[in-house]
């Protein structure tokens, strides 16, 4: 009869093989480098998922036609994480649910983070980052008062705008983090006042 299982060495595995009816592996079980790993395989032998203990860590491993992992789902730490790979092996995405809250890292092709959008204790964040790494935007919802700020490439806030108690309020900032301008609604009406370099009032309007 046909072979449809078998407990042995095989392509240097010791594993339990399952075959089709075509006599082809669709499904191995056994340890890899001291763990247990649970592999699936399409029609073509091919690894298309893997299950089991990945390096020490529980997880879920999905392949491509080609064999290269696209999606990974991992406990470290304690903590799950799901990770996206391109075709390349470049992490694009990665959801993690960190001590502070869940967090989503989205990547571009140099695998670099370009955005992350998370839940603190304060509420909702979005980062916007540049090619070297440093954070040049966030958007913001802390005890419900919606704000926006931006970077410069030094990292330094150069403008901060928020709604607080229904009234939006404008700053605008020099390269020494000081504030030099300031535009807010107050009971409706619009209120303008510029400073100077330590801060004193050179111009407020009305």
């Amino acid at each position: 009869g046909q072979e449809r299982a078998c407990l042995g060495l095989r392509k240097g595995i010791a594993a339990l093989w399952l075959f089709d009816e075509a006599e082809k592996c669709r499904a191995t079980l056994g340890l890899v480098e001291g763990e247990p790993v649970l592999f699936l395989y399409d029609e073509a032998e091919r690894s298309r998922a893997a299950l089991g203990a990945l390096d020490g860590k529980p997880g879920l491993l999905l392949f491509d036609e080609g064999e290269k992992c696209r999606a990974a789902l991992l406990l470290v730490e304690g903590q799950p994480g799901l990770s996206l790979f391109d075709e390349a092996g470049k992490n694009r995405a990665a959801l993690i649910l960190a001590e502070g809250g869940p967090r989503l890292s989205m990547c571009d092709e140099a695998g670099k983070v370009r955005a992350v959008l998370g839940v603190r204790e304060g509420g909702p964040g979005l980062g916007l980052y540049d090619e070297a790494g440093q954070l040049r935007a966030s958007l913001d919802l802390t005890e419900g008062n919606p704000g926006l700020g931006l970077l410069d490439e030094a990292g330094k806030h150069r403008a901060a705008l928020l709604l607080f108690e229904r009234e939006p309020r404008l700053w605008l900032f020099d390269e020494a983090e000081k504030n030099r301008a300031a535009l807010h609604l107050s009971k409706g009406n619009p209120y303008l006042t510029l400073y100077d370099e330590v801060a004193g009032v050179v111009y407020q309007a009305p």
